[in-house]
């Protein structure tokens, strides 16, 4: 993803990646983030979970591009609740299925 920065949160000590940083957890990784956001000249960090992921940033996030997709995949990880008293709703668009892809969203 040529222009982006990318962080990799894991567990996993011996994970390696070309072209990507490798984060212990969400606090090393959010200082990393906001360095390379600024020397990139950029305006936002964008989050991609799992779950844990998103339970752990959501509080420091100020707006959220949330897609759903009519699917119901065997799993236990959610994105968490959105609290409606901490967030509105101010556009909604249907995506139009691809050829590779499984469902509507």
């Amino acid at each position: 993803m040529s222009g982006r920065t990318i962080v990799v949160v894991t567990r996993d000590r011996a994970f390696t990646a070309e072209g990507v940083l490798v984060a212990p957890g969400v606090t090393r990784r959010s200082r990393w983030a906001e360095a390379a956001t600024r020397a990139a000249g950029a305006d936002e960090i964008l989050v991609a979970g799992g779950g844990e992921i998103y339970a752990q940033t959501i509080g420091r996030a100020s707006h959220i591009h949330l897609t759903e997709v009519d699917l119901a995949p065997e799993g236990d990880a959610r994105f968490p609740p959105i609290d409606p008293a901490q967030w509105r709703e101010v556009s909604r668009r249907k995506g139009e299925r691809g050829p590779r892809d499984d469902a509507d969203f």
